[in-house]
Formats: structure tokens, C-alpha cells, sequence
């Protein structure tokens, strides 16, 4: 005969707070020591670059350098028209 466990419902949530009980802190990994690069990227190669070091696709890597991109010509665009208006 096979035996069976029966647990009640206060067995259960006891075994649920014993097991949730004992939070660690997040291991944080040590920072990889970066190098100068020595060689010039086009936008596919930084793009395929900066992917490699982060280990996400380059699909979002673009999309977060696409995201600068639009955040700084935003910037430049609206310090241009402040400087054109003080002239």
C-alpha cells in the first residue's frame, strides 16, 4: 500500500512562512574591469558590442542606445532654442 501525505491547512502555511522565512541579500557579482577600446564602432558594432558586455540581446541593447540617442537630440534641440532666445 502506498502512503499518503496528508497535510492540514495549518501544516501548510507553517511549512510556507519556514520556507519564505530566511531572506538572503542578493549576491552582487564584482565589477569587470574595463578596458579602453582601442578600435572605432559604427552604430552595429557598438550595438553588438555593448550587448556582449551587459549578456542581453542586441535587439535591446539597440533599443536602450536608440533611447539615448532620442534623449540627447531632445537636449541639444531644446538648448539650441534657449540659446537662440537670449540672442
Amino acid at each position: 500500500m502506498a502512503t499518503v501525505n496528508k497535510t492540514t491547512p495549518a501544516t501548510a502555511s507553517k511549512n510556507a512562512v519556514k520556507a519564505t522565512a530566511p531572506m538572503q541579500a542578493p549576491v552582487v557579482k564584482a565589477a569587470a574591469v574595463l578596458k579602453p577600446i582601442k578600435t572605432a564602432f559604427n552604430k552595429t558594432g557598438l550595438t553588438a558590442h555593448r550587448a556582449g558586455l551587459a549578456g542581453v540581446e542586441p535587439k535591446a541593447a539597440k533599443a536602450v542606445l536608440a533611447a539615448l540617442e532620442a534623449s540627447i537630440k531632445i537636449k541639444t534641440r531644446a538648448l539650441k532654442k534657449l540659446k537662440d532666445a537670449a540672442l
